[in-house]
C-alpha cells in the first residue's frame, strides 16, 4: 500500500528496566525513574526512524509517528524533529513538574492525544491543558475505563 510501519517492541530489549507494575495498573512504579525512561524512549524513536530512512523508498518528508502507552509518553517526551504529525494514546501528558508539563514535541509538530477518560492507569488529565497551548494540538477523551485504544471506532 506504500507505507512503511515498524511496530518496536521496546519490552523485548534484554536488561530493560520495567516502568509499570501491570498487576496493580501504576505507572513510574518506583523501578525506573524521569529522565531515564525518556531517554530510553527517545533514543527508540530515534533509531527506528534511522532505521526506516535507510530504506530505499522511504520518504523523509513524509514521516509520522503514534505510540501507545509507553509509547505514547515515548511520542509525546521525544525531541525528534522530522515528523508531519505525532499521535500520542493511551497517555494522559505526564504531571506538572517545576509548573510545566514534560512535552517535548516541538512546537511546529501537530500532535493529537487519544485517550480514555477514566483510563485505569492514568488519575489525571493535562492534556486538555497542554492543548490550549498550542493551536496544533488535539486531544480525543474516549468515554470508557479502559487503556487501548486501537478498538474504538472513534480512535
Amino acid at each position: 500500500m506504500g507505507y512503511i510501519a515498524v511496530l518496536p517492541d521496546s519490552l523485548a530489549i534484554p536488561g530493560r528496566k520495567v516502568n509499570c507494575d501491570s498487576k496493580n495498573k501504576i505507572t513510574n512504579s518506583g523501578r525506573v525513574r524521569g529522565s531515564g525512561m525518556k531517554n530510553l524512549w527517545a533514543n527508540e524513536i530515534r533509531v527506528t526512524k534511522d532505521v526506516v530512512l535507510k530504506i530505499s523508498w522511504a520518504d523523509d518528508k513524509n514521516l509520522f509517528l503514534m505510540g501507545h502507552s509507553e509509547g505514547g509518553a515515548g511520542v509525546a517526551f521525544t525531541k525528534a524533529f522530522n515528523f508531519r504529525a505525532v499521535v500520542s494514546s493511551g497517555f494522559k501528558c505526564g504531571k506538572y513538574w517545576r509548573g510545566k508539563l514534560p512535552i517535548r514535541v516541538n512546537a511546529q509538530t501537530p500532535i493529537l492525544f487519544i485517550y480514555y477518560k477514566n483510563d485505569p492507569w492514568f488519575n489525571y488529565d493535562n492534556c486538555k491543558d497542554f492543548v490550549k497551548t498550542r493551536n496544533n494540538a488535539r486531544a480525543v477523551e474516549l468515554e470508557g475505563d479502559i487503556h487501548e485504544t486501537a478498538s474504538n471506532q472513534i480512535a
